[in-house]
């Protein structure tokens, strides 16, 4: 059995995918005749060496600088910091991490909230600068997509009319969709349109009205309802803004009628909402921030098609604060509190329909005459205890409590955590504990009673990072943690989960080689164990502890300027066991290999080629003749592919590309110890055709991609060795999506 699980060599796919390799040596030897300047990014610390740099590349002409630190001191991942980065320069053009950061710390604002901030300004009466100030700012937006089974066409437009003290904002967006499945078509319509108009009195005062329509239409033929909504709301306005850089204040106010007709519910009545803000800063010693919203309605309700009307109050209140102090000594304190309760009141009805129409047809609806209250309550705080000396060597305790209450039942928590950097004999340490415990109430529901639940969670974990000479850094992690749940029964009829612990724990070893800016290696080694406990001596069938060993050995060389190659190669294995079912034993390995290809040439082509292979063996440990356990293969799994990204950029308003996938798979299993051949998949898969960046006029702007996708899976199934070719299912269809965005 394990000769046969070794042997390789005579396998259709690896010889494939020899043949694959072979056509890949003419384009690598083409590529190696061009150069063409390029770099990477490079990390600036033993810290940040293992972070991955090559998704940084400067091929579009954006630069992060300083990237990796800023991320870490914000406490945010690189990628979400670097998608920040390129989404606001459409909004400040020429953004730089430094002026992200100058921006977010003179409006007080987080890291990722200054794009939306920004954008929302551009509407502010309050901002207009003066009563002689003459603006006309208009944008339309349109745009048609187009899938196998999916349309959606979008429409948009933003308007803005400012003359002096006077002013107009109109937002619109319209989006309809159609959904093709099994020939039955459904239909999504939603259409907003928002329009204020007022009068700025001066820069702290405004009064406007404002309107706010909803038309919401979906129809499914497989749903035996209509989703059907029109939505009106019409009321007066109120903004008023004062302070400086010690005491600011901001208010915002909104009272009129809805007027909301919707298939579940039909409101008419008063509306009003409520929000505003309030920060007191003393320079760099003391900062506090509270900001609330209020919103409600005064109703009458019913459902559609009866006669009673009943007084109805949704009501909604959040309320938000931050208190910072001595947020730049080295020791600071900051903390977090909010709290929210919700209340929406609806009929209460019942539906009856024809169970014996296919689909199920609505009779009618009977209105009881109560209201259903829905009621949603929760507030949580946080506090965090900052020891600082440098970026590189603080300590942080944080506290956290909350609570929330629902429909479904209540829950408490609370936890604390430690949180450790600092440098040692040039090594960086960094270290985290944990611990989180909660009590959650699951109300009776559905004739059951209902439970308690009790958790508790800890945990461990630790990063020594350290360099070794010039060429290499070594990052050793180590982490442990335990889960624990217990249910405690309210009712005979209560049915709480079994009671259970989730132990786990890791240990990594990572080598970086780096030595040229050509070439990078390195390698890892991890082992980890997990253990699920159930405590139940009736559930104890199901405990397992599952070992896993992983090894990795991953490199990437620059050829050329214009030409990168990477590898990866990852080895794991998973011993599965259960200690009261032994029989249930199993072991899962994983081979796999990823080298990529990725070549920027003259006349500005592009080309990047995957090759991607794994064998995925698994097996089941049976007894023999002499007692003692052996295993035996139930299933060997090998996959190979082939893929390539082909893109020629002409002009720079056409571009066209070209992407070639091929797949293959091959699976066999263990029948009465003889391994013998089960399936065999094969794929090939195609997209091509260009895509559009079109100035249309001096205003216009046209973009997106329109293109032809093909697809040709085969199958063939082996019974008793003899394969059986599958209906070829080939499908070939366009897809596109188109954008047109025009300003004034």
């Amino acid at each position: 059995m394990v000769s046969g699980f070794l042997e390789s060599d005579s396998l259709p796919g690896m010889a494939r995918s020899k043949r694959l390799t072979l056509l890949l040596l003419p384009l690598s030897l083409t590529l190696l005749t061009h150069t063409l300047p390029g770099r990477a990014q490079q990390a600036v610390s033993a810290r940040f060496a293992f972070s991955d740099t090559t998704l940084l590349r400067d091929t579009l002409d954006l630069h992060f600088d300083r990237l990796f630190p800023t991320a870490d001191s914000l406490q945010m991942t690189p990628d979400t910091l670097r998608a920040l980065m390129i989404r606001y320069r459409l909004v400040v053009p020429r953004m730089s991490i430094a002026r992200l950061l100058q921006l977010a710390d003179s409006l007080s604002l987080p890291v990722d909230s200054v794009g939306p901030v920004f954008d929302r300004e551009r509407y502010n009466p309050l901002t207009n600068g003066g009563a002689h100030r003459s603006l006309t700012d208009f944008q339309y937006t349109s745009g048609y997509d187009i899938q196998r089974t999916t349309t959606t066409w979008t429409n948009g437009s933003q308007y803005r009319l400012v003359r002096g003290p006077t002013y107009l904002n109109n937002l619109t967006n319209v989006e309809l969709q159609r959904f093709t499945s099994s020939g039955a078509v459904t239909q999504r319509q939603n259409r907003e349109a928002t329009t204020e108009a007022g009068l700025t009195l001066n820069r702290s005062v405004s009064f406007g009205g404002r309107s706010y329509q909803l038309r919401f239409f979906s129809i499914d033929p497989g749903s035996p309802t209509t989703q059907d909504e029109t939505k009106n709301e019409y009321s007066l306005t109120a903004r008023a803004k004062k302070g400086n850089k010690a005491v600011l204040t901001e208010a915002n106010l909104a009272s009129g009628w809805l007027d909301d007709h919707s298939t579940a519910a039909i409101k008419q009545g008063f509306s009003g909402s409520a929000d505003g803000k309030v920060r007191i800063q003393r320079g760099t010693t003391f900062s506090h921030d509270l900001s609330g919203t209020l919103t409600g309605n005064l109703s009458r309700s019913r459902t559609p098609g009866q006669q009673i009307d009943l007084n109805t109050h949704d009501f909604s209140t959040n309320l938000r604060g931050n208190l910072a102090v001595l947020p730049n000594a080295p020791l600071g304190l900051n903390v977090n509190y909010a709290f929210r309760h919700t209340r929406v009141e609806t009929p209460i009805t019942i539906v009856r329909y024809d169970t014996t129409l296919t689909p199920l047809t609505r009779i009618d609806t009977v209105d009881v005459g109560l209201i259903n209250r829905i009621v949603n309550r929760g507030k949580s705080g946080d506090a965090t205890l900052r020891m600082r000396l440098d970026n590189d060597r603080y300590l942080t305790l944080t506290g956290n409590l909350g609570l929330s209450d629902s429909p479904t039942g209540t829950r408490k928590d609370g936890s604390g955590k430690t949180t450790l950097r600092w440098l040692i004999a040039g090594a960086a340490l960094d270290a985290n504990y944990s611990d989180t415990r909660g009590t959650s109430v699951f109300t009776r529901q559905r004739g059951g009673g209902g439970y308690l639940e009790h958790d508790l969670s800890r945990a461990a974990d630790g990063q020594l990072v350290r360099t070794l000479g010039r060429r290499f850094v070594t990052k050793l992690i180590a982490s442990i943690g335990l889960d624990q749940y217990r249910y405690v029964a309210q009712a005979d009829s209560a049915t709480p989960p079994s009671p259970r612990d989730a132990y786990r724990q890791l240990y990594r070893v990572e080598l970086s080689y780096n030595p040229s800016e050509k070439m990078t290696s390195g390698v890892v080694v991890q082992v980890g164990l997990t253990r699920d406990i159930n405590i139940l001596s009736s559930t104890t069938g199901s405990n397992d502890d599952v070992r896993s060993y992983r090894g990795e050995w991953r490199w990437n060389y620059r050829l050329f300027h214009s030409l990168t190659v990477t590898q990866n190669n990852q080895l794991t294995a998973d011993y599965q066991q259960y200690p009261f079912v032994s029989a249930r034993n199993a072991l899962s390995l994983n081979h796999n290999t990823l080298t990529s290809l990725s070549a920027h040439l003259p006349g500005n082509f592009f080309i990047d080629v995957q090759h991607n292979t794994s064998r995925l063996p698994r097996g089941s440990y049976l007894p023999a003749a002499d007692g003692l356990n052996y295993l035996q293969l139930s299933d060997d799994s090998r996959n190979y592919t082939l893929s390539s990204s082909i893109r020629y950029q002409p002009a720079p308003a056409l571009g066209i590309h070209v992407e070639p996938h091929y797949t293959s798979s091959e699976r066999s299993g263990t029948v009465n110890g003889v391994q013998t051949k089960q399936r065999t998949d094969m794929g090939m898969d195609f997209s091509g055709g260009v895509d559009l960046n079109w100035k249309v006029g001096p205003k216009g702007q046209l973009t997106g991609r329109v293109s032809r996708s093909y697809s040709d899976p085969r199958t063939i199934n082996y019974l008793n060795g003899v394969g059986t070719l599958t209906p070829r299912a080939e499908t070939d269809f366009w897809i596109g999506n188109l954008q047109l965005s025009w300003s004034l």
